[in-house]
Parts: C-alpha cells; structure tokens; sequence
C-alpha cells in the first residue's frame, strides 16, 4: 500500500517557529500556525477532518495516520487545546477497525466537549499527553470491546500505560474519542481480562 499522499494531494509549508516544512493535506491555509482565532480554526479542523477522511476512504490510511501525527505535532493543536471550537481530527483508522465499531467514517474527532469533559476530570494532563493519542488510537496493545459502537484501546509507552475510548454514532458516520487516562497495570490486566479482544483492530495496514 502506499505510504505517502500522492503531490497533488499534499502541499509543504513551514510553521511558525519552524526551519523544517510539514506535508499537510492540500488546500489547508499554511498560515493556520500564526492565526488562534475559532473561525480561523474551525475553517482548519473542517478542511483537516476531510482531506484526511477523503485519504483513508481512498486505501491510503497510512498517509492520513501520518498526516495527523503532523497536524497534531503542529502548533495548530496547541490553538485547539486553548480555543476549543470545532472537533479537531485526532485518529485515522483502518477499514477492519472502523468496520470492528460499526462505523464508516475513518477519521477519529476529538470534540471540544470531550476536552472540557477532561480538563475537568483529569486536570493532570498536558498537550504533550493528548498528543501521544494518534498512537494510542491506532497501535494499541489491547482493543477491548466495551460495546458494538465502542472500544477500549490500551497503549503502553516507557512503562506508562494508557486507555482511550472510542465510540462511533449511531449511523456509524462519526467516530469520537470518548476519553483518556493513565492507567497502573493492575487496571490493565482488569480490563483485559473483562473486556473481549477485537482482534481486527491488528489487521493489516
């Protein structure tokens, strides 16, 4: 499978405070980095959510995952975390996992709601954390199902252990991220041994 948007899809430009450009899908303002106003980034998130979903529909899931780890890494995310306006694109899944939940979009939202929701129950969490979604979402160690629409995903990094859910509408045309937090492996072995595997959340890419 290709890995890479094809040119006519990705455009290159350089970010505030930046030397080295990012890819980001074709038609995002370059100037998204300088701007925090809500419009501005409402007009980002709508055009981001798209091109990425339009890229994971097209078979190129692997370059709309990419993609996002870019946009996430960005500034643009920090604009979000500070102004939540507009559901940011946080996770691109694959055919087998969207199709696990019920769902056929492919693209993961991360809406203002579920930010405020965790500002308020997990105050300890920083940018730097929600940026590790992306992986957490896409790589898990464990996809546990809660219920046909959600999913538990558990990922491990340097020894921490985390859980998002994830949950798609009703019409399946919309998937969120429901929440995140740390976990301590007991928590994990709980869970794992409660919930039942989705194994084709490990299907191939």
């Amino acid at each position: 499978m290709t890995t890479d948007l094809p040119p006519s899809a990705r455009e290159r430009f350089y970010p505030a405070g930046r030397t080295d450009p990012i890819m980001v899908p074709k038609g995002i303002d370059p100037g998204f980095s300088y701007n925090p106003g809500t419009e501005h980034l409402r007009a980002i998130a709508d055009k981001a959510l798209e091109s990425v979903e339009d890229a994971a529909q097209a078979g190129l899931t692997n370059a709309a995952q990419q993609t996002i780890r870019e946009i996430v890494a960005d500034p643009a995310f920090d604009q979000f975390a500070a102004l939540p306006d507009q559901p940011f694109p946080i996770a691109a899944l694959t055919a087998d996992q969207a199709a696990a939940v019920g769902a056929t979009a492919r693209t993961v939202r991360f809406s203002p709601q579920t930010l405020e929701k965790q500002k308020r129950h997990h105050a300890e969490l920083t940018i730097a954390d929600y940026r590790l979604l992306p992986e957490i979402i896409s790589n898990p160690a464990h996809a546990l199902r809660e219920d046909d629409r959600r999913v538990r995903l558990l990922w491990e990094s340097d020894g921490q252990w985390w859980r998002a859910t994830v949950k798609a509408t009703e019409q399946g045309d919309e998937l969120y991220v429901l929440s995140m937090h740390r976990l301590r492996i007991d928590d994990v072995s709980s869970l794992v041994s409660r919930f039942a595997a989705i194994l084709e959340w490990f299907g191939a890419r």
